[in-house]
């Protein structure tokens, strides 16, 4: 790997914790705001993955445009970008308890109340989550270009994932508790703007970010039609992306189900948050490396493997359910202070 590509991966792996770092918090702030830990869980994933869709859909053309420098001018943009609307998301939810108050006294509690509670959220985390959403394929030209779409797209996602992975923790299990929720949303801004830092690094590191003049790079063979354009998928590419967007719903359905069932047992609000999404990130980096690692040629035709993903993911429905529900109260026991396991832990 080179010294600009190592930076962006890196760059990469701190812009997913602090998106993270940020969905933590912003989980946190709005269940007070809404005054339901479902309710602000709901909003902030519709909101985090409609706006991840939205900034890939319509910024993501712009980085296929600008080529390979560029895109990484791009990548620095919206990174500062970032910085600025996540600051302001930060401290803008909380200004939204009076603006709630008046709404439920004017309104009253039932279904209208709580579409506005959600509507007022969406409108203000769309921006950072569409911001968010575009970084990815703001990199993922110049690395297809050079490392092939499969091996570049899974090695961008699993350094991100990654990052992700560390960023709930960290927020979930140990700065929120510690240093409050604000000096939490602040180390999510100084992770961002350090991975800006370090694109416009890779940038002035080496001229060879250059989008191929020929199609082609000095260390990939693969041919220019190879790599994907941006003027949309034909009819089959449009069935397997319903065939993916029908694996998303049913995605952030099970992570409602598994956090709120987190929730209401042993965890509170923020370690059931994040420990649902640990194990979430978890599962996606793996999956991302595993892809990676296969050759092109070994790994099953999209029409097989997004359908079978979709299919295991909705029998394991049912069972993490009933997995969770068993086993909570159980845990609940073993961790109660009377129990003798943490009597015995605690003695000795």
């Amino acid at each position: 790997m080179s010294a600009p590509a190592g930076l962006l991966s890196l760059a990469l792996f701190l812009s997913g914790a602090a998106g993270l770092m940020f969905e933590v918090v912003w989980v946190r702030q709005l269940s007070l705001v809404l005054g339901s830990n479902t309710q602000a869980i709901t909003a902030v994933l519709a909101a985090f993955m409609g706006g991840m869709a939205l900034g890939a859909w319509r910024l993501g053309p712009i980085a296929d445009r600008l080529g390979g420098r560029g895109s990484v001018i791009m990548y620095g943009l919206l990174q500062a970008g970032i910085v600025a609307s996540a600051t302001g998301v930060t401290l803008l939810i909380p200004k939204l308890m009076p603006l709630m108050s008046l709404a439920y006294s004017g309104i009253g509690p039932g279904v209208t109340l709580t579409l506005l509670r959600l509507a007022a959220a969406l409108a203000i985390l769309v921006v950072p989550a569409a911001l968010m959403g575009a970084t990815l394929p703001a990199l993922a030209r110049f690395i297809c270009v050079r490392a092939g779409v499969g091996s570049g797209v899974a090695a961008l996602y699993r350094s991100n994932t990654l990052g992700g992975v560390l960023g709930v923790l960290a927020s979930g299990f140990l700065l929120i508790p510690g240093v409050g929720v604000r000096s939490t949303a602040l180390l999510g801004v100084c992770l961002s703007a350090a991975a800006a830092l370090l694109s416009v690094l890779a940038y002035r590191l080496s001229a060879d970010l250059r989008e191929p003049a020929t199609g082609k790079s000095r260390t990939s063979t693969r041919p220019p039609e190879a790599i994907p354009s941006s003027r949309g998928p034909s009819m089959p590419g449009r069935e397997l992306l319903l065939a993916a967007a029908l694996v998303g719903l049913a995605m952030l359905a099970a992570e409602v189900m598994w956090t709120r069932l987190l929730v209401s047992g042993v965890f509170n609000n923020s370690y059931g948050v994040a420990t649902m999404l640990a194990s979430v990130l978890t599962g996606i980096a793996l999956g991302s490396h595993l892809a990676g690692r296969r050759r092109a040629g070994d790994n099953p035709p999209p029409g097989r493997s997004i359908p079978l993903a979709l299919v295991l993911l909705l029998a394991w429905l049912p069972v993490s359910a009933a997995l969770l529900a068993l086993l909570l109260p159980l845990l609940e026991r073993l961790l109660h202070p009377s129990s003798l396991p943490l009597a015995l832990l605690s003695r000795y």
